[in-house]
């Protein structure tokens, strides 16, 4: 049984057709990369599978169900989401963090503040960063700090848009070898940057096709 699966699914912005009978299945552990051009529906993609919008024909399945709202919470629940605009707003780092771990849904997380400390060393954030303000920080540490708290769940599905696009070289290979490593997680990755297409086995989607 599919993890995700897409069947004949067509999506429209006024006139624009965004897909068009677009069919695909995604397996528990694929690693999947979806490229296109630009204004091919990738982040309409990500939005369809979250509920975010929906479908105008066709339908999508998650976990052998047909994705409907009734589903939507405990769909949301198992994904990570990294968006390719990372807004969190103003305030705190950490007070942004901690805010979002104290929802009824995260909980049961209670070693994050741990796994926090480890994550901002693998990806070269200094402590102090936390206590800046949000809306200070570089384009480059508001992605990191986005993929960290994504981690933070402990999910076991990653939804990442555009994740490495402001980030070095160095760094990106750094955030492309740790997903990798992460043979317990499926991946679903939107980016241009062909560096993504070095993790073994991983499969590329041309939406444009």
């Amino acid at each position: 049984m599919a993890l995700i699966q897409f069947k004949n699914v067509t999506k429209r912005f006024d006139r624009k057709v965004i897909f068009n009978q677009l069919s695909f299945d995604i397996n528990a552990g694929d690693f999947v990369l979806f490229q296109g051009p630009s204004g091919m529906g990738k982040t309409t993609l990500f939005q369809l599978i979250l509920g975010f919008e929906a479908v105008d024909a066709g339908e999508i399945h998650f976990e052998g169900q047909l994705l409907h709202p009734k589903l939507l919470p405990g769909l949301r629940k198992k994904i990570a989401y990294v968006p390719q605009i990372i807004d969190w707003g103003q305030g705190k780092v950490i007070d942004i963090i901690e805010e979002f771990m104290s929802f009824q849904a995260n909980i049961h997380l209670t070693h994050w503040r741990k796994l926090l400390a480890e994550l901002m060393t693998r990806f070269e954030l200094e402590a102090g960063l936390l206590e800046k303000d949000f809306s200070m920080l570089s384009g480059g540490e508001k992605q990191r700090m986005a993929i960290i708290q994504a981690l933070l769940l402990e999910r076991k599905i990653f939804l990442l848009d555009e994740p490495t696009a402001a980030l070095d070289t160095p760094m990106k290979q750094k955030v492309i070898q740790y997903f990798s490593e992460r043979t317990d997680a499926t991946l679903l990755v939107i980016s241009h940057d062909p560096d993504w297409q070095q993790i073994p086995n991983i499969k590329i989607n041309l939406l444009n096709q």
